[in-house]
């Protein structure tokens, strides 16, 4: 017997709900994320803007890295929302480092 992608494997058969399938969604919102899919600048830019909340220093770093994996990403592969997230996070810590540093310097 040879089952397709769009043939649900049985795992149990409850009542009410019938067959449940075993494999983990490919596409939607609850689909399961696969490592080392994702290039490598959206997942280093997902690290990076985590790290310039803390370390503002780090946001313009993240802003650089999540545009090189956005446009990476464009091309139908994953890694779309870290390199978001980076740009996200690296702009605020972009602008809090700036506003720090205008407060520091100005009178």
């Amino acid at each position: 017997m040879t089952t397709d992608l769009l043939t649900p494997v049985p795992v149990a058969v409850l009542p009410g709900v019938g067959a449940v399938d075993a494999r983990p969604a490919t596409d939607g919102p609850v689909a399961a994320p696969v490592p080392g899919r994702a290039p490598w600048p959206a997942v280093a830019a997902g690290w990076v803007g985590l790290l310039s909340a803390f370390v503002w220093v780090l946001g313009p770093v993240a802003v650089v890295l999540g545009t090189v994996g956005l446009r990476r990403a464009a091309a139908g592969r994953p890694g779309r929302g870290r390199s978001v997230y980076a740009l996200v996070c690296g702009g605020c810590a972009t602008v809090a480092a700036l506003g720090a540093l205008v407060l520091h310097l100005v009178p």
